[in-house]
């Protein structure tokens, strides 16, 4: 979190690993015609019985991780 601009007009950010993830995430629901999506980090935390209305979409590489990882919507 920080703050930009001068005294009289500022202007607050939030950058780092989590918002480009999220960022990238979000831009994924358009093209899978989706309003929710998650990424593999996500769906493990999920219990199993919660997982199941989930449908694996894609595989992707998001900021700041290596390699592709699942991408599930709802």
């Amino acid at each position: 979190l920080g703050h930009l601009g001068d005294k009289e007009q500022r202007q607050y950010t939030i950058m780092g690993q989590t918002v480009a993830r999220a960022t990238k995430l979000e831009s994924l629901s358009l093209p899978l015609k989706t309003h929710i999506v998650i990424d593999q980090g996500a769906w493990e935390k999920l219990k199993p019985g919660e997982r199941d209305p989930l449908r694996l979409q894609t595989e992707e590489v998001l900021p700041g991780l290596t390699g592709k990882t699942a991408i599930y919507s709802l």
